[in-house]
């Protein structure tokens, strides 16, 4: 009864996981630039995550926020709660650069337009890029329509940005990872997989939901000159069960100097 006491409240155990990754060509203005990632919170009702998540979002400062899509879930049509919670979530903090926010394959194209015009502070990022800072080199955060569905565009996000800046890339799905290592993107966050939902002890995920090798569906992986994180998201789909994938927020420090990377994870939320 324990044990399956708590396989089903995993649920519920957000967990805080923190990476510190260093590159040599990060600006100097960016040493120590911190990160929030979380992704696929598909939001429908009130759920103890939402609540773990909110307390850690008031306890923390970041420089930049980002949101890797799945914010809405396709149960909620009228979009009124998954509006009235995302709001209380991206309120709960205020990054010195603000949040930034993709489409996921769940998101409606007008549940994106109400949360920009609805929550100050946040920028839906659709096949475009933004400069951050002021460095020489400078430092882009791009921002794609969902690779799952074949929405994204790297090409024309990248179109105007120049080929020596460090370029950070949101994206809801790993598939982007080939086409931003072919334009060189430094560092790509996705989510989308949820990290299977489901792991099973010597088999690993059962379900990416994903065409790219499932190397690139959990954690940090590499193609080329491009470092991919990968989140497991905080909400679910199809079932209310997650089993050896918990739940998580990330924060991410981006430190200059030889590469090398720290990935930990440091424990429950609320």
């Amino acid at each position: 009864m324990n044990y399956l006491a708590d396989l089903l409240g995993e649920t519920g155990r957000l967990k805080a996981r923190r990476l510190v990754l260093h590159f040599p060509a990060l600006p100097a203005e960016f040493d120590g630039f911190r990160i929030c990632l979380f992704s696929d919170l598909h939001l429908k009702t009130p759920e103890p995550v939402f609540d773990a998540l909110l307390a850690y979002l008031k306890g923390q400062t970041f420089d930049l926020g980002c949101c890797a899509g799945d914010i809405q879930h396709r149960s909620d049509p009228k979009m009124d709660t998954s509006l009235a919670l995302a709001r209380g979530l991206f309120d709960a903090t205020h990054p010195r650069f603000g949040w930034y926010v993709v489409r996921g394959n769940n998101d409606h194209r007008r549940f994106m337009r109400r949360l920009q015009s609805g929550c100050p502070g946040v920028t839906v990022l659709d096949n475009r890029s933004v400069r951050l800072g002021l460095s020489t080199p400078p430092l882009y955060l791009a921002g794609v329509d969902d690779p799952h569905r074949r929405w994204h565009d790297l090409d024309s996000a990248l179109a105007d940005v120049p080929d020596d800046a460090f370029k950070i890339l949101l994206a809801h799905s790993p598939e982007v990872i080939h086409d931003a290592a072919r334009l060189g993107v430094q560092l790509a966050l996705c989510g989308h997989t949820h990290g299977g939902q489901i792991r099973l002890p010597g088999v690993g995920a059962m379900f990416t939901e994903s065409r790219v090798s499932r190397k690139y569906c959990w954690g940090l992986s590499r193609k080329r000159g491009t470092l991919l994180f990968t989140t497991c998201g905080v909400g679910w789909t199809m079932m209310s069960l997650r089993l050896n994938c918990p739940p998580e927020v990330v924060s991410i420090t981006l430190r200059r100097g030889a590469a090398s990377h720290v990935d930990s994870s440091v424990g429950s939320c609320g």
